[in-house]
Formats: C-alpha cells, sequence, structure tokens
C-alpha cells in the first residue's frame, strides 16, 4: 500500500484526552444523564489515571488552565 502524497507526512500532536467543562448527572427519571455546569473544568478520570502529573500540577478543580494552540 503506498501512502497518500502530501498527507502521510504530516505531523500532528496527539490527543492525550479530553476536558470538561462538567459533569453528567442522573436524570430524574435515573435513565438518562444530562451535564451540570462546575466552576472548574474536569479531567475525564481515564485521562488522569494515565496522566497522574495532571493532577499534581493543576489539583483536582483547576479554574484556569495553561494551554497553547499551535498553528
Amino acid at each position: 500500500m503506498s501512502p497518500i502524497e502530501g498527507l502521510t507526512q504530516v505531523r500532528r500532536l496527539p490527543r492525550l484526552g479530553k476536558i470538561a467543562m462538567g459533569v453528567k448527572i442522573p436524570a430524574h427519571d435515573n435513565v438518562k444523564e444530562h451535564p451540570q455546569k462546575t466552576d472548574h473544568f474536569v479531567f475525564k478520570p481515564e485521562v488522569l489515571k494515565e496522566y497522574p502529573q495532571i493532577a499534581a500540577v493543576y489539583g483536582s478543580k483547576p479554574k484556569s488552565l495553561d494551554i497553547l494552540i499551535p498553528v
């Protein structure tokens, strides 16, 4: 199989995980869930398990994050 010219040579940053702005809570019928906004950022548990240094740097309920947007 030959590479796609101009596409497979592009280097991309890996996605380590997602950051949420809230948590999911059960609805009144306990069947569905809906989001509830929090005053802090929420890291998914699987991200914190794989990258525990995130919690060490930002704590359990960070109100701000240092970000870099590559162009």
